[in-house]
């Protein structure tokens, strides 16, 4: 297969280190955690920078103008309304950046506007959640780079570059998001063999709305696409079938190597799911 280059970024080499010491990057969260709210106006990076670990920073509805927000503690960042509460970096730069920031939350803001090969939210850290967020027009919704063992879970992705991009980032769970609309894929996992970079394996997906293609680039990026029968994998655009979910005589080929054993026939199938499981489907994959 040829190699993807349509979306890619300079990945720093900060995170070679941060790898190797993944198990030593837990914060001590501060017995009395504190609330600092952010009204518009203010700025979210100097809320973020006298927090500490185990705070909450609380952004209220309205627009901020803002980029390069870095997150480099565990701290929970949260708008009052994701539709309401907007984070614009004006197409120049990330608009979140967490580095050794283990266990820290991003949840209930609209993340949007980052440069074309930059991201709405850049992970290089472990063991965070990134949860309820809307995330439109960056160039990678979420950039996964190595950031391992995170839950991206109950987000909307959509009209990016790529919707989530992995570079070297293993064991995450990415689950009840809809990934639609994005330009040039869902999901890229990018491999490069001239870069001393692990490969993105191992990587728990399921319960997700996929309409968009996804690429594994290589082989050796295998990953887990659903949760076994019957709590099965993810709804995909083009892929018809009978049962939420079916019962895996027609799985779908997600890339490579790697299958969807148990796709659903409705988006949202695991929250609403049918009484009665058929045992047939068949396959309208228009992407290949």
């Amino acid at each position: 297969m040829e190699k993807i280059l349509l979306y890619k970024r300079v990945v720093p080499a900060l995170f070679l280190v941060l790898l190797m010491g993944a198990g030593l990057l837990f914060s001590v969260v501060s017995a009395a955690s504190e609330i600092h709210d952010v009204y518009p106006g203010q700025s979210i990076q100097n809320a973020i920078n006298i927090s500490n670990p185990g705070d909450t920073v609380f952004v209220h509805n309205g627009l901020y103008n803002q980029r390069n927000i870095l997150i480099n503690k565990n701290i929970i960042l949260t708008g009052e309304n994701k539709l309401y509460t907007i984070i614009d970096a004006g197409g120049i730069g990330d608009v979140i950046h967490i580095t050794s920031a283990t266990g820290c939350t991003v949840k209930k803001l609209t993340i949007q506007g980052s440069g074309e090969d930059r991201d709405g939210i850049y992970v290089e850290s472990w063991f965070c959640s990134i949860r309820d967020n809307l995330l439109r027009n960056n160039g990678a919704g979420i950039a996964l780079c190595p950031g391992s063992q995170n839950t991206i879970s109950g987000n909307r992705i959509e009209n990016n570059v790529v919707g989530i991009y992995f570079f070297g980032a293993q064991n995450n769970i990415i689950t009840d998001n809809t990934i639609q609309g994005n330009t040039q894929r869902g999901i890229l996992m990018e491999y490069y063999d001239d870069f001393p970079i692990p490969l993105s394996t191992n990587n728990r997906i399921y319960h997700n709305n996929m309409y968009d293609a996804v690429d594994l680039v290589n082989y050796r990026n295998t990953n887990i696409w659903d949760a076994g029968f019957p709590g099965g994998g993810n709804f995909w655009l083009g892929h018809y079938c009978v049962g939420n979910p079916s019962s895996g005589d027609y799985p779908y080929h997600v890339s490579w190597n790697d299958y969807d054993r148990y796709p659903f026939e409705s988006p949202f199938g695991w929250v609403h799911p049918k009484i009665l499981y058929y045992y047939t489907c068949y396959e309208a994959d228009t992407w290949d």
